[in-house]
């Protein structure tokens, strides 16, 4: 049986890592890659720091892909900014580690008076909240991966839903469309 690797995309603020740490408290045998904490850094957009950082979330889905442990792997990322370029170099390093693995891509979406209320309960202040609504909200609508709108749900609503969909789908992945 292959491993999972679940990839929990969409908009700044939407939501990716507290749901991605709720799903993993559903899933047995689950382990949880947040790119927030990976990014975790003063000054925050420097080249340098961006490299560590993607070099750190390659290790980490590297290493639970090669565990006995661990059958899914949730991956909570976006693709603003850098984040697209680093994600393809990722994926294409986990490819020729010759494990097998489905990659499962979720977004999550919500409306934008929910994702402006959530960036500001994460403190982020206007000008970020600003740039967010700007660069990330759109850049999801042109991929055919599954979606969630959470606009209503809970964080354990949210957590069986993307459960229901890793269960039901096989390996989606396409290099065509990433």
């Amino acid at each position: 049986m292959a491993k999972k690797l679940i990839f929990i995309c969409g908009p700044n603020g939407v939501g990716k890592s507290t749901t991605g740490r709720e799903l993993i408290r559903y899933i047995d045998h689950s382990a949880f890659v947040d790119s927030d904490l990976c990014a975790l850094r003063n000054p925050f957009l420097d080249t340098e720091g961006i490299d560590i950082g993607k070099q750190f979330m390659q290790f980490m889905l590297t290493k639970y892909l090669e565990s006995s442990l661990y059958e899914s792997i949730v991956w909570a990322y976006g693709f603003h900014a850098h984040r697209k370029a680093n994600f393809t170099e990722i994926m294409k390093e986990l490819r020729s580690l010759n494990i097998k693995f489905d990659f499962i891509p979720i977004i999550l979406t919500c409306d934008l008076g929910e994702n402006i209320k959530r960036m500001k309960c994460d403190n982020r202040d206007e000008a970020r909240i600003e740039r967010a609504i700007k660069n990330t909200r759109m850049i999801y609508d042109n991929y055919p991966f599954a979606s969630i709108n959470t606009t209503n749900m809970t964080l354990k609503e949210t957590a069986y839903e993307i459960k229901k969909i890793v269960e039901d789908v096989q390996n989606i992945f396409d290099e065509k469309i990433i």
